[in-house]
């Protein structure tokens, strides 16, 4: 099991729980005031972000895999000792929809913002010790492993571009309330109550980085006589607070030793999906695929970090999460093609170990299991989300990270290799530089292997590189 096992490769947005109040006052408060360029007064701040970024497969330079351009506002504003908001809308477009080749055809889901995904966070903040309540569109980050999501479950995520990007960028921002309070000494409990709901959002067939069950579905419809419509419905949670997840999570320091516990309570981010034909109107055939999106799922979790000060292991800093998710659905069937859902336990653990070097060269490494109890459903395969292929008992990966800086911090190589057992594997190396305090440029790549119906080897023929930039003002 790979590292996105929490993910459904076909989901849409919806955006049912809005509040419009809040961005609007946070962006008359904070807009009007500054220039058109940036503004910062000790009360206030307001900045602009502009990034390009141009991709291509490395097989051919000239093939076209990402033409992106997005601008970015974040703004932040204090209207008193114990009283601040902040916002982030970021617009973004990607042309290579535009661009004679292969995806000129694709769904251009990919290409634009959808729904309110522009907005990305706006909320307002009240900290007075012991406690600090956030309420409004954000997110919040229980794991942080490398390359991996297990813990990190709070926010659904936008795949379009196979996660490749930041976590901060792929997260989708949910409305939602937190609190927190300081129970005692280095010790906080943290409340989150979450109304809102958005399942993962990810490629079409004919897009870039499009997953294996969307295509395996295309291909299927497109197989279809012409005379047979195809009708797609969708049930999503009532958008209540009545209905809203609930979240916990405990966290204290003993003897060095940071450690959470973690709960969760509320809907799973994909649907349980199925197919079925009917006459519809009683004369016109029809094949009718409905997603229901209403599951409940319980997630318990917890994680540890500990930093060696002193001895033989001087430097070197464990972690650990681990994650039990009762109710998890999965679909089931034979040769990719879904006959009905199940669900049960699923289980994963990350041992991570990172080390410093050299006073700036920073090593990491990390072992990662995922568990499940059964792999077979009345007599069929049950289903890895990702790819359709049939799921194991026990997947172990592993994964490295490097990175160094010179120059004062002004040029920083960095590399990213997550692999498993089965040969499944990426490699993505990077580097940044610094031209000045405004403009940072970078080049990289991504390239992927493995069996075609595993994770990273389904994209095996989108190995890319890019370069681009990102200037602030």
């Amino acid at each position: 099991m790979h590292c996105f096992s929490n993910l459904h490769p076909m989901e849409a947005p919806i955006a049912q729980f809005k509040i419009k109040i809040l961005p609007l006052i946070f962006l008359v408060a904070v807009a009007l005031p500054p220039a058109a360029f940036g503004w910062d007064n000790g009360r206030g701040s307001l900045h602009w972000y502009w990034n390009t970024e141009i991709g291509s497969h490395t097989d051919d330079l000239s093939d076209l895999m990402k033409a992106y351009n997005s601008l970015q506002v974040k703004g932040t504003y204090v209207l008193s000792s114990t009283i601040s908001c902040f916002a982030t809308i970021k617009k973004f477009y990607d042309s290579v929809y535009d661009i004679a080749g292969e995806y000129r055809a694709g769904s251009h889901k990919t290409a634009k913002d959808t729904g309110t995904m522009w907005l990305r966070e706006v909320f307002l903040d009240y900290d007075h010790k012991p406690l600090f309540v956030r309420i409004g569109k954000q997110q919040v980050v229980w794991g942080s492993s490398d390359g991996v999501r297990a813990l990190d479950s709070i926010n659904p995520g936008d795949s379009r571009y196979a996660y490749l990007d930041d976590a901060a960028d792929y997260r989708i921002p949910l409305w939602m309330l937190r609190l927190e309070a300081s129970m005692k000494t280095d010790a906080t409990l943290q409340v989150l109550v979450i109304p809102d709901y958005e399942p993962h959002y990810s490629a079409d067939a004919g897009d870039v980085f499009v997953f294996r069950p969307a295509k395996l579905s295309a291909k299927r419809l497109e197989g279809l006589p012409s005379f047979i419509t195809v009708k797609e419905k969708r049930r999503y949670p009532p958008s209540s607070l009545h209905n809203s997840t609930v979240a916990l999570r405990w966290q204290q320091v003993l003897e060095g030793w940071e450690i959470t516990l973690n709960y969760k309570y509320g809907y799973e981010f994909y649907p349980q999906a199925q197919g079925g034909f009917k006459l519809r109107d009683g004369r016109i055939p029809t094949v009718l695929l409905e997603k229901d999106f209403r599951k409940h799922i319980n997630i318990f979790g917890a994680s540890f970090t500990k930093a060696i000060p002193t001895g033989a292991l001087r430097g070197f800093t464990f972690r650990g999460e681990f994650l039990c998710t009762r109710g998890k659905p999965y679909p089931y069937g034979k040769q990719g093609s879904v006959v009905g859902n199940t669900s049960m336990t699923a289980y994963a653990a990350i041992l991570g170990l990172d080390k410093i070097f050299f006073t700036d060269t920073l090593i990491s490494m990390q072992l990662v299991q995922f568990l499940h109890p059964r792999t077979t459903c009345k007599g069929q395969d049950i289903f890895y989300l990702p790819t359709f292929a049939p799921l194991r008992r026990s997947e172990t990966m592993m994964t490295f990270r490097v990175s160094t800086d010179f120059f004062a911090e002004r040029l920083k190589p960095e590399m990213l290799v997550i692999g498993d057992e089965h040969r499944d594997w990426r490699l993505s190396p990077k580097i940044s530089y610094e031209v000045n305090n405004h403009l940072w440029v970078y080049a990289g790549l991504h390239l992927f292997s493995g069996p075609r119906d595993s994770f990273y080897g389904q994209f095996k023929d989108d190995k890319m590189i890019y370069v681009g930039q990102t200037m602030s003002f």
